[in-house]
């Protein structure tokens, strides 16, 4: 592909970025492959938690991070069933060995909403749940969709759930 000035065009940086990531994912699921045992935490210091701080990062030498994707079957409006179901699925993940359970946008509420996110009270319960999860969150990162008012504006966010309370919420602005 050639521009006007007769140079080859500069690949866009989003195609770099993709192939990056194909990449790591690729290494990433080389390593998980691999691996014969879940990794583990470690044993608690003497009177400490094996709970890594949230954010800490572990030494990348040898050492692998183990993904859940959590592909659960939420219902719209449902939230207690959809609680219900978010906490079985870190149950499992957690069982499993994982470090990290991402679930799908919109996992508290449900997906599609639609109008119902028009609601404030609706909006506002969702938030409520996510705060309430929190806490039962140990020893795992989990990511979990919800919309989220901020500053009069509602976003399609993520919570980044971790040690027992919200550690921050990412808002979706690059919508197709």
């Amino acid at each position: 592909m050639r521009n006007r000035s007769s140079q080859p065009a500069k690949r866009p940086k989003t195609v770099t970025r993709i192939t990056k990531l194909r990449r790591f994912l690729f290494d990433l699921s080389e390593e998980f492959l691999d691996s014969p045992q879940p990794r583990r935490l470690p044993p608690p210091a003497a009177g400490g938690s094996r709970v890594p701080e949230c954010g800490a990062r572990p030494p990348m030498s040898g050492s692998k991070l183990r993904i859940a994707l959590a592909q659960i079957n939420t219902v719209v409006g449902d939230f207690g069933g959809n609680e219900k179901r978010i906490l079985d699925a870190l149950k499992r993940a957690t069982q499993l060995g994982a470090d990290l359970v991402a679930f799908p946008e919109l996992t508290v509420t449900g997906y599609p909403p639609e109008d119902l996110l028009l609601r404030h009270s609706f909006v506002e319960r969702s938030e409520r749940l996510v705060r309430a999860l929190a806490p039962q969150v140990k020893g795992v990162t989990a990511v979990v969709g919800f919309p989220e008012r901020r500053n009069g504006k509602l976003y399609n966010a993520a919570a980044i759930l971790c040690d027992g309370e919200v550690a921050t919420t990412y808002q979706k602005i690059h919508l197709p």
